[in-house]
């Protein structure tokens, strides 16, 4: 039986933008698929990709 690779969401700030982290582990199925999505971005600085600490794109995330 397959397991579904697992995210863990991680809160964190900018400045004074909340934040937060998309964690996993080196997956390039994920990797793929979050790339696709326009509100996820990456952060060279933090080395991870993330979304604002908004209810609307937290939701978004579990639908897509």
């Amino acid at each position: 039986m397959h397991r579904k690779p697992t995210i863990y969401l991680n809160e964190f700030s900018h400045q004074t933008t909340p934040l937060i982290k998309l964690f996993f582990y080196s997956n390039s199925t994920i990797e793929q698929f979050i790339g696709k999505l326009d509100y996820v971005h990456y952060s060279h600085q933090y080395k991870c990709y993330y979304i604002r600490n908004k209810t609307e794109y937290k939701q978004k995330l579990f639908q897509d």
